[in-house]
């Protein structure tokens, strides 16, 4: 019998959740992605509940911009080729104690209060997993542990 109602309690809030409402992404929110990123394809949205965030390709590049409710930017994340990191970082990179360590992913951040920064995820082991954040000088800003 428990697991008769369990089961009911399991579907009838599954059910719940897939019946939900959406909130529709506001034309303004839109309209600024395709101000900014007028070339952009393949958008997906994902609603954060305060902001909005488009994953899209644009000139071979996939990219995550964020957006608040009014349509305003707030940052942008862009996946790159270790090689196109600006000289300066991989200099940065080169002179730093992970230039050993695996490159697993390359990221540029774009932020309205920061400047650009390049974040590099470096992993020495299944358990040593690093992202490592430079600015465009090429000094490293910050070590994040990745789990």
């Amino acid at each position: 019998m428990k697991k008769w109602i369990f089961l009911n309690m399991f579907l009838l809030s599954t059910a719940i959740v897939t019946t939900a409402q959406i909130r529709e992404i506001p034309a303004v929110v839109t309209e600024a992605l395709s101000t900014r990123y007028p070339h952009a394809v393949n958008v997906s949205w994902k609603d954060k509940l305060t902001s909005f965030q488009a994953q899209f390709q644009l000139n071979n590049h996939v990219m995550t911009a964020n957006f608040n409710n009014k349509g305003e930017w707030q940052s942008c994340e862009c996946m790159i080729d270790f090689g196109s990191l600006p000289s300066s970082v991989k200099d940065g990179f080169s002179k730093s104690k992970y230039t050993d360590w695996k490159k697993i992913s390359v990221t540029e951040l774009q932020t309205m209060s920061n400047p650009v920064q390049y974040k590099i995820v470096v992993q020495k082991s299944t358990l040593q997993k690093k992202g490592l954040y430079f600015d465009a000088n090429g000094v490293l800003l910050k070590e994040q542990v990745k789990l």
